[in-house]
């Protein structure tokens, strides 16, 4: 277990209380403000592979249960009579391929299917709709995730010019170490913002 799982234990000691805080109904509430892939990847959100390793001692498939909930959420949700039966099932396969989606990824992933985002459901909740919709945002996500480290590179590139820059300043002093460590944080909390810009409009 990784001190982030381990922490996930300490705020919520028993599946049952991680249920009652970030069930997927709760969960539309709590993640309200998270409503895209950039926002999923901006920070460390709990895994579903976080959730099993969590609480395997108490829930061996608590990941597999989890994403099962959605399903059946899901199934409340659409206004359909053919509900979808094999919610078990489908959520092995959902857990073998995207196990490392974060709460938020279901968050929003959910959310574009009740909103028809990747097709429509015709007389049932479809097996096969909601694995392609996984599919599909997942790609979705990779090409996120790529452009965020392309502007990411390019800010650590021009912030490592200006320290490089700042360093030849102060190359013959004596603490040039911290003074450049001091600088690199100072340019840090100073250009961040203004080099995000600039980078974001470099690689549209």
């Amino acid at each position: 277990m990784t001190e982030f799982q381990a922490q996930i234990l300490h705020n919520y000691p028993t599946y049952k209380e991680f249920l009652e805080e970030l069930a997927p109904k709760q969960l539309l509430s709590v993640y309200w403000n998270v409503s895209s892939i950039t926002q999923c990847l901006e920070k460390r959100y709990i895994t579903i592979i976080d959730i099993r390793e969590a609480y395997s001692s108490e829930k061996p498939k608590a990941g597999v249960d989890y994403l099962e909930r959605w399903l059946i959420y899901l199934n409340n949700f659409s206004n359909i009579n053919k509900k979808l039966e094999e919610t078990n099932a489908v959520a092995h396969m959902i857990y073998s391929g995207y196990y490392f989606f974060t709460l938020a990824d279901l968050k929003v992933l959910f959310e574009k299917i009740m909103r028809s985002e990747y097709g429509t459901f015709y007389g049932s909740v479809d097996a096969q709709r909601i694995i392609s919709s996984f599919e599909e945002y997942n790609k979705e996500r990779k090409k996120e995730a790529s452009k965020i480290q392309k502007i990411n590179n390019l800010i650590d590139n021009w912030i490592d010019e200006d320290v490089r820059s700042y360093s030849v300043l102060v190359e013959k002093d004596e603490d040039r170490n911290e003074k450049i460590q001091l600088f690199r944080r100072k340019i840090y909390q100073e250009k961040f913002a203004e080099y995000k810009e600039k980078a974001i409009k470099s690689i549209k």
